[in-house]
């Protein structure tokens, strides 16, 4: 079995955007009278903050769904007990099953 430190390791896709020349450029000959200058360099800017927002975004999302079904598990142990009103249990069941399908959809978008 081969240590971690021998695994080739990808580089990150907002590392390699934001390594990408800010004033690049990419010139693309339509034919040899027109040519089109396309800024690459601003694209990967701005490319690298949006998927670095949604990351964020994505992670903060889980972290609540997270939270929500702790709190819901809460809920569902104490109607477990000697209070156990059968339409509280069921709602806070199918909240729970909410929860967890949210969680399961953003972790398999990422």
């Amino acid at each position: 079995m081969k240590e971690q430190s021998d695994m080739p390791r990808q580089t990150p896709l907002v590392e390699l955007l934001l390594a990408v020349l800010e004033d690049a450029r990419l010139i693309y000959e339509h034919s040899p009278t027109e040519s089109q200058s396309i800024p690459v360099g601003p694209m990967c800017r701005q490319a690298a903050m949006e998927l670095a927002t949604a990351t964020r975004e994505r992670d903060e999302a889980r972290a609540e769904v997270e939270r929500l079904r702790k709190t819901l598990d809460e809920i569902a142990t104490y109607w477990n007990g000697s209070h156990r009103p059968a339409e509280t249990l069921d709602a806070a069941e199918w909240t729970r099953g909410v929860a967890e399908e949210a969680l399961a959809a953003t972790e398999a978008k990422s």
